[in-house]
C-alpha cells in the first residue's frame, strides 16, 4: 500500500507547480469539472516505456469508493524510463537519414527531439570504389550493365553471375594458320585465327601417307583388296582378320595318290585332287579274332559286324561295349565257389568242384570298400560295410524278421558309419541269393574271403563286424509263410526259422 506521507507528496506535486514548470497558476476548473483532469502517473511511465498515448478522465471528480489500491509506479520508475545522456553511443544528425526524426542523447545542443541529415548515396559504375554512406536497395546489374555471363570468364562467379564456359583466358594458345585446318577457326592470345592446312587423301596406289590433314574414312574403302578373304589365319591388318580358310600351304607334301578319290586339298600353293581309292569291310572268317583289313584310305567307320554274326546287343554283357556294340543282356552267369585243388580236399577228386572250378570268375578286388559301404565287384551289388548294426532296438545285434525289413528300409545317410549320401528308401533286407553270393566255400567261420579274394576274411578287409552266424534274408518259406529263409555265415548253408526269432542284419543296395 502506497504510504500517506507518498500520497501526500505525489499530491503536492500534482497540485502544486515546481518553481522551474513553465506552466500557468490559472485556474483549470473547480475539481467536479473535467477541465481539471490530468494524466497520471502510470500514463508518464507507460508513455515512457511503450509509448501509450495516455487517457484523462472525462467526467468531473467523484470520490472513490474504497481505500487506496496497490501502489503503481514511483517517480523512480519513471525516471529509469526516461531517456539519459550518451556520450558514446547516441546518434547524431549525421547518424540518421535525412528528414527522420529521432531523439538525441548528446549534450551540447544534440538532446532532444532531432531530424537526421545522413544523406543516401547512388552508387555507380565508373569505379570499384563507392563512398561510405546509406545504399537504398539495388541489383549491381542495374548499375552496371556490363555485369552479365558472357562478359565473366569460365568456371568464375562475380556477385553471384557465372561465368560463359565459352569465355576462356586464350594466353597459352601458341598455334598459328599452318597448325590448324583449313577453313577453321580458333582464339589464340586474345586474336581470331583461320587455318590453312590442306587436307589430304589416301591411295591404293602405294603404301605412302604424306604429312597433313586427312578426312575420315576407312581403308577398305581406299583400297577394296583390305578384306577377311584376302588375310592370312590369324593375322589381323589394320583390325580386319584373316579369314580360317586362308593358310600357308608351304608345308604340304601329299600328292595325289594320297588322298581320297573326288577329295581336295591344296600344297605348296596348288588345289589337289585325291586319287586314292576307298578302303573295303573287314575280312574274316565268322567269330574270328583276327582279321584281314584290305588295302586302300579309310575314311568315317567300318565295322566288324558282318564278319562276326554273334556281335550283338544281346550276346555282350549289359552296359559292356564291344565295338561299338552296346550289351543288353541282363543275366549273369553262375559264379565260382570259390573252391580250388587244395581246398579243401588235396587234391581235389577229378570232376570235383575244386577241380573244375566251373563258373564266373572272381575279379581282383573282389570287394572294394568307401564310405562306409563295400561293393561287390563280382555283382555289382552294394553292401553295408558294418555287418552287425541294428538301429532298431537302439544298439547293434540281431532283430526279428519284421525289425529287420523295417531297419533296412529307413536306413539313411549318417547311421551305421554310412556317409555315402544315401536316403531313406536306397536300402533293403537282401534275398537269399543275394547273401549266398558272398558265400566262399574254401573257407568256414566266417566263409569269406578278403577284399582280394585271394585269402580268408580277417576284420576290415573289407567288412567290419561279421558274424558267424545266421543272417536274415527278405524271403519267407512258400509252406510256412510265418517262417523266413536266413544263410549261416559259420558254414554257408540254408535254413528257415520263425521270423520272431532273432538273426543278424545285413543290408544291401542295387542289383537287378
Amino acid at each position: 500500500m502506497r504510504s500517506l506521507n507518498g500520497m501526500l507528496l505525489s499530491i503536492f506535486f500534482l497540485i502544486v507547480p515546481s518553481a522551474g514548470w513553465a506552466q500557468s497558476l490559472d485556474d483549470h476548473g473547480a475539481p467536479d469539472s473535467k477541465d481539471s483532469a490530468m494524466y497520471t502517473l502510470d500514463d508518464i511511465y507507460n508513455r515512457l516505456d511503450t509509448g501509450a498515448e495516455g487517457a484523462k478522465r472525462e467526467e468531473g471528480f467523484t470520490e472513490p469508493s474504497a481505500g487506496p489500491a496497490p501502489t503503481g509506479p514511483t517517480l523512480d520508475n519513471i525516471m529509469g524510463k526516461a531517456p539519459a545522456v550518451d556520450g558514446d553511443n547516441g546518434a547524431s544528425a549525421a547518424d540518421v537519414l535525412t528528414g527522420k526524426t529521432f531523439w538525441g542523447l548528446l549534450t551540447g545542443g544534440g538532446w532532444g527531439l532531432k531530424t537526421g541529415n545522413l544523406a543516401t548515396q547512388t552508387p555507380d559504375n565508373t569505379t570499384v570504389s563507392q563512398p561510405a554512406g546509406y545504399y537504398e536497395a539495388f541489383n549491381l546489374s542495374t548499375v552496371e550493365p556490363n555485369l552479365t555471363t558472357v562478359n565473366i570468364r569460365s568456371g568464375v562467379s562475380i556477385f553471384g553471375v557465372a561465368g560463359d564456359a565459352n569465355v576462356v583466358n586464350t594466353g597459352s594458345g601458341d598455334a598459328v594458320e599452318g597448325d590448324i585446318l583449313a577453313g577453321k577457326k580458333a582464339w589464340v592470345d586474345g586474336a581470331e585465327v583461320t587455318g590453312n592446312i590442306a587436307t589430304q587423301t589416301l591411295s591404293n596406289a602405294n603404301d605412302t601417307v604424306a604429312a597433313g590433314y586427312y578426312a575420315s574414312t576407312t581403308l577398305g574403302a581406299v583400297d577394296s583388296d583390305l578384306a577377311t578373304g584376302n588375310i592370312r589365319s590369324g593375322v589381323s591388318i589394320f583390325g580386319v582378320a584373316g579369314d580360317g580358310n586362308v593358310v600357308d600351304t608351304s608345308s604340304g607334301d601329299a600328292v595325289a595318290g594320297d588322298m581320297l578319290a573326288g577329295k581336295k586339298a591344296w600344297v605348296d600353293g596348288a588345289e589337289v585332287n585325291g586319287t586314292a581309292a576307298a578302303g573295303a569291310n573287314f575280312i574274316g572268317g565268322d567269330g574270328l579274332k583276327t582279321f584281314t583289313v584290305p588295302d586302300g584310305l579309310y575314311t568315317g567307320s567300318k565295322t566288324a559286324t558282318a564278319n562276326d554274326a554273334d556281335l550283338a546287343a544281346g550276346n555282350i554283357k549289359k552296359s559292356v561295349e564291344i565295338f561299338g556294340v552296346t550289351g543288353t543282356y541282363p543275366l549273369a552267369g553262375v559264379a565260382r565257389t570259390g573252391q580250388t585243388p587244395t581246398v579243401p580236399l588235396n587234391p581235389a577228386p577229378e570232376g570235383s568242384d575244386g577241380d573244375l572250378q566251373k563258373g564266373v570268375a572272381w575279379p581282383n578286388p573282389r570287394f572294394t570298400a568307401a564310405n562306409g559301404t563295400v561293393t561287390d565287384n563280382l555283382t555289382g551289388l552294394i553292401w553295408l560295410q558294418r555287418a552287425n548294426c541294428n538301429n532298431t532296438t537302439g544298439t547293434t545285434g540281431t532283430a526279428s524278421w519284421e525289425n529287420a525289413l523295417a531297419f533296412c528300409n529307413t536306413l539313411n545317410d549318417g547311421e551305421c558309419g554310412l556317409n555315402d549320401g544315401s536316403e531313406e528308401g536306397d536300402w533293403r533286407l537282401p534275398n537269399v541269393m543275394e547273401i549266398l553270393s558272398l558265400i566262399d566255400w574254401r573257407y568256414s567261420n566266417p566263409a569269406l574271403s578278403n577284399a582280394d579274394g585271394t585269402d580268408k576274411w580277417s576284420s576290415g578287409n573289407a567288412f567290419t563286424d561279421v558274424q558267424s552266424d545266421s543272417y536274415w534274408s527278405s524271403m519267407t518259406r512258400a509252406n510256412a509263410t510265418s517262417t523266413a529263409w536266413h544263410v549261416h555265415l559259420n558254414f554257408g548253408y540254408v535254413a528257415c526259422t520263425d521270423r520272431n526269432i532273432p538273426c543278424y542284419v545285413w543290408p544291401v543296395r542295387g542289383g537287378q
